[in-house]
């Protein structure tokens, strides 16, 4: 390597560094990335048959339909913001006539989309929720972790 461009590569990595250290103490000091809508639910979703499809519900506060209580459960289901329905269907009801008919049973959301497409290929957005609970994601969101800056200098950078 030539002497200027050794000088060169020093050069662009003393200003790299300079750069560097300002821009990850201000990216320190941000939130933590949340989802903006942990109700989504993502694919891959399990095809049971029919216009049935399965997801396996991770809503902590949720409570689900069971053999002793068919339709205690509030969970609500959109499809690009638009309800589904009707909720507490049969199984059998939704494999086969589907139109946006869905169960959430013990630990599982049973559901058809609206016009009985494939949920994992339709591009279309689901989420689900319960209106009954406050928010049933609170124990899904990160914890606030102070950044280095509220660390270093408490009373600047508290928020």
């Amino acid at each position: 390597m030539s002497k200027q461009f050794q000088r060169g590569l020093g050069l662009a990595t003393i200003v790299g560094a300079i750069l560097y250290i300002p821009l990850a103490l201000y990216l320190d000091t941000l939130p933590p990335w949340r989802n903006p809508d942990p109700g989504i639910i993502y694919p891959p979703f399990k095809h049971l048959g029919g216009n049935s499809w399965q997801y396996l519900t991770r809503i902590p506060s949720a409570i689900s339909d069971n053999n002793d209580a068919p339709n205690r459960s509030r969970l609500e289901m959109t499809e690009d913001g638009r309800p589904l329905g009707p909720a507490h269907s049969e199984h059998v009801s939704i494999v086969e006539k589907g139109n946006g008919r869905y169960s959430h049973w013990q630990s599982s959301l049973i559901f058809s989309t609206s016009d009985n497409s494939d949920p994992n290929t339709n591009g279309r957005a689901y989420r689900v929720f319960d209106p009954s609970a406050k928010d049933p994601f609170e124990s899904l969101r990160a914890p606030h972790r102070p950044s280095l800056l509220s660390r270093l200098f408490p009373s600047r950078f508290d928020h």
